[in-house]
C-alpha cells in the first residue's frame, strides 16, 4: 500500500490497516456473500422462488467468486490491484443492495455474480494487501516477539467476515414481519 497514491505509509498505523481489512471482509464476504443464506427462506416464501432457482443463485455467486479469484491472480501491479479492490468493494455493495430492489430471478442471477466478484476482492486482494503492509512494517503475522503482535495476526482480519455473517443474518432470523 505504501507505493499507492495515499498518505505516506509511515503515517498509517497497523491497526488502521487491520481495521480496513476487517471492514473489507465484513462487506464483501460477510455481507455480500453470506447475507444470501439467511435471506433465502424469506425470498422463497415471499416470491415463490423454487429450490432450483435458490441453488442456481448460490452457484452463480460461486462462479462470480471464481471469476474474481482468477482475475485477482493475474494482477501483479500494486496500483491496479488497489483499483480492482476498490471496484470489488463497490461490486459487493451493488450485488447485495440490488437483491432487495427486484424480484426478477434473472436480475438476481446477475447481482449474485457481481457480489461473488466483490467477495473475491475482499477475501483475496484485501487480505493480501493487509498482510503485505504488515510484513513491510515488521509485523510478521503470528510472530510472538513482534510488538503489537495481536494486531498483526492473520486471523484478526477474518473477524470482519464473522461480524458480517452475524450482522447480515440477525435481521432475517429475528424479524417475523420482514418483507421481501
Amino acid at each position: 500500500m505504501s507505493n499507492l497514491a495515499l498518505s505516506p505509509s509511515d503515517t498509517i498505523k497497523p491497526w488502521q490497516v487491520m481495521a480496513a481489512g476487517m471492514a473489507a471482509m465484513l462487506l464483501t464476504v460477510g455481507i455480500a456473500r453470506f447475507a444470501y443464506t439467511p435471506m433465502l427462506p424469506l425470498m422463497q416464501a415471499q416470491t415463490g422462488m423454487s429450490p432450483f432457482a435458490g441453488g442456481l443463485l448460490a452457484t452463480v455467486n460461486y462462479a462470480g467468486y471464481m471469476t474474481g479469484a482468477l482475475l485477482a491472480s493475474t494482477i501483479s501491479d500494486a496500483r491496479r490491484r488497489y483499483l480492482v479492490y476498490r471496484v470489488g468493494l463497490i461490486a459487493g455493495v451493488i450485488g447485495t443492495l440490488g437483491m432487495g430492489l427486484t424480484t426478477h430471478v434473472w436480475a438476481w442471477l446477475l447481482l449474485r455474480y457481481i457480489a461473488g466478484i466483490g467477495g473475491a476482492s475482499g477475501m483475496l486482494l484485501a487480505s493480501g494487501m493487509v498482510l503485505a503492509f504488515l510484513v513491510r512494517h515488521g509485523r510478521r503475522p503470528g510472530d510472538r516477539t513482534c510488538p503489537g503482535r495481536d494486531a498483526a495476526r492473520p486471523g484478526g482480519r477474518c473477524g470482519g467476515r464473522n461480524w458480517g455473517c452475524i450482522s447480515s443474518g440477525w435481521p432475517s432470523a429475528s424479524s417475523s414481519r420482514a418483507r421481501w
